[in-house]
C-alpha cells in the first residue's frame, strides 16, 4: 500500500492535488478488485450473479467509503482474494500454482492477517475440495510468498529474519484502541475487552437489509450443496472465516468493520449466487411474463436497495447504519459508535472552519488527530493564521463523535455548550445525528 501510495503522489500530484493523488491509487484497486469479483461471480452463477456481486460490494456503504479513503483495506481484499482465486485455479495448473505464490506474497505485504490465508485454504482442500494437487500448490506458496513479500519491503532487506520478528512482535503488543459499543466504552485500561459479538452485530446493522438477507440465503446454499460446490463453499468460508476470527476474545474490536472489511467482496459473491438463484427460480421456465417480472422486480429490488443506502448516506459511508437499528439515529440511541478515522471533516466542514474561526484563532482537536488539519494546512486548503494548540491555551474544540475516545472533559463539555451556551456551540451532522462539534471557549 506505501508504494500504491507513493506512486500515486509521484504521477498524480500536479493533476489532482495530494489528498486525491494518494487515493488515486485505492480507486484503481478498488475497480480491479471489483472485475476480479465479477470473474468469480461470473464462474458461479453467471453475468446476472456477476452484475450482482459487482453491485452489492460497490454499494456496501461501508465498502464504498473505504474505496475512497488512502487506507490498506481495499488493497488486502484485492490480494487476499486473489489469493483464493489462483490458489483454486492452481488446483488445475502448474502456472496458476505459481500465480497463487506471487498473490500469496503481495498480501503478507499488504496486511498481517494474511497469515490467515492457508488456515482457510488448507482444511478447504483437504475437506471440500478433495484435490489430489492440494500438497503440491504449497511448496510454491512456501518459497514464492515469502520471497516475495521480503522483496517487496525494504525495510526488511538489512536483516529479513529480524526485522521479521521485529515487526510480529510490534504486532502482537499492539494496544487495544478504546470503542463505544452499545452505550458502553470498552477495551481501555481497566475497561473490559468488547464483547464477541461485536463483529458480527457490527455486520448486521452496517449491511443493507436486502444485501443481508441475500447473503444469509447465499450460506444456506452453500451449506445445502456442500461438496457439489467447491468453490463457492471457498467464498463462503473466506466470507465468514475473517468475522467469526475476529470475534475471538484475543482480538482487537473496533472502527466498526474495518478490521474484517476484507471478507466482503466473498460476502458480496455468496449474496449474488442466492440473488441470482432465486431471480432464475421465480422466472422459471415459463413465457409468463408475470413470473418474469417477478423474478426481475426482486434482481433488481435488491440491487436499488444497496444502491440508494450508499446514495442516501454519502458522504458520511462510515455512518451509515441500516433499518435494523433505525439507521444512523436509532444507532446513535442504541450507543453505537457514528463516525471515525475523521471521515467526517470533509471539503464543505473545511470551508466553514475557515468562514467561522477569527483570525489567529487557536483550535484543538479532540477525539480526532491534530494532522488532519494540519495536512489540510499543509495543502492550503485550512487557513495558515489557524494555530493548533493544548487545552489551556484553545479558544475553539473541534471534537469529533467518536466517543470510545472521549473523556471526562469531553462529556462536560457537550453538556456545557448543548444546555448552557448553544448559541457557541457548532454541529456538523448526518440524518440529524451530530458528527463534529466546535465550541468557542471564548
Amino acid at each position: 500500500p506505501k508504494f500504491a501510495w507513493a506512486a500515486g503522489l509521484a504521477v498524480f500530484e500536479s493533476i489532482l492535488g495530494p489528498s486525491n493523488a494518494l487515493r488515486a491509487p485505492v480507486a484503481f484497486a478498488f475497480v480491479l478488485l471489483l472485475l476480479l469479483v465479477y470473474r468469480i461471480a461470473w464462474a458461479l452463477s453467471g453475468r446476472l450473479g456477476g452484475l450482482a456481486a459487482v453491485v452489492l460490494l460497490a454499494t456496501l456503504p461501508h465498502v464504498w467509503a473505504l474505496a475512497h479513503l488512502a487506507v490498506a483495506e481495499i488493497f488486502a481484499a484485492l490480494t487476499f482474494l486473489l489469493t483464493a482465486w489462483c490458489y483454486r485455479r492452481g488446483l488445475d495448473s502448474r502456472a496458476w500454482m505459481l500465480l497463487a505464490g506471487g498473490a500469496f506474497g503481495l498480501a503478507l505485504n499488504t496486511k498481517i492477517q494474511a497469515v490467515l490465508i492457508p488456515v482457510m485454504l488448507i482444511p478447504w482442500a483437504y475437506l471440500i475440495a478433495r484435490s489430489r494437487r492440494h500438497g503440491a500448490i504449497w511448496l510454491p506458496m512456501v518459497l514464492i510468498g515469502p520471497l516475495v513479500a521480503v522483496a517487496g519491503w525494504p525495510w526488511l532487506w538489512p536483516n529479513p529474519l529480524g526485522r521479521g520478528i521485529e515487526f510480529l512482535k510490534y504486532y502482537a503488543d499492539h494496544g487495544q484502541t478504546a470503542v463505544y459499543y452499545l452505550g458502553q466504552k470498552w477495551n481501555l485500561g481497566p475497561l473490559p475487552p468488547c464483547p464477541w459479538h461485536y463483529s458480527w452485530v457490527i455486520t448486521a446493522v452496517t449491511w443493507p437489509p436486502a444485501t443481508l438477507v441475500a447473503f444469509l440465503g447465499g450460506v444456506g446454499v452453500a451449506l445445502w450443496r456442500n461438496r457439489d460446490a467447491p468453490l463457492f463453499c471457498l467464498i463462503v468460508i473466506w466470507a465468514l472465516f475473517p468475522i467469526a476470527f475476529n470475534s475471538l476474545p484475543s482480538q482487537l474490536k473496533y472502527d466498526g468493520t474495518r478490521l474484517f472489511a476484507w471478507a466482503f467482496p466473498a460476502a458480496a459473491i455468496t449474496a449474488a449466487v442466492a440473488l441470482e438463484a432465486a431471480t432464475r427460480w421465480l422466472m422459471g421456465d415459463e413465457t409468463s411474463r408475470t413470473r418474469k417480472g417477478l423474478g426481475g422486480l426482486v434482481y433488481g429490488g435488491v440491487l436499488m436497495a444497496s444502491v440508494l443506502a450508499t446514495a442516501s448516506s454519502h458522504p458520511h459511508n462510515l455512518s451509515y447504519f441500516n433499518a435494523l437499528v433505525g439507521g444512523t439515529p436509532g444507532a446513535a440511541e442504541r450507543g453505537f459508535e457514528v463516525t471515525y478515522w475523521g471521515e467526517s471533516l470533509t471539503p464543505a466542514v473545511i470551508e466553514e472552519l475557515n468562514a467561522l474561526l477569527p483570525p489567529d484563532a487557536i483550535l484543538m482537536t479532540r477525539a480526532l488527530h491534530d494532522r488532519a488539519l494540519l495536512h489540510q494546512q499543509a495543502w492550503g486548503l485550512l487557513r495558515q493564521d489557524i494555530r493548533l494548540g493544548g487545552p489551556e491555551e484553545a479558544q475553539f474544540i473541534l471534537l469529533q463523535n467518536r466517543r470510545g475516545f472521549w473523556g471526562v472533559a469531553d462529556w462536560a463539555d457537550l453538556d456545557e455548550y448543548e444546555n448552557r451556551q448553544p448559541e457557541k456551540m457548532t454541529v456538523w451532522d448526518h440524518e440529524g445525528v451530530p458528527l463534529l462539534y466546535l465550541f468557542d471557549r471564548r
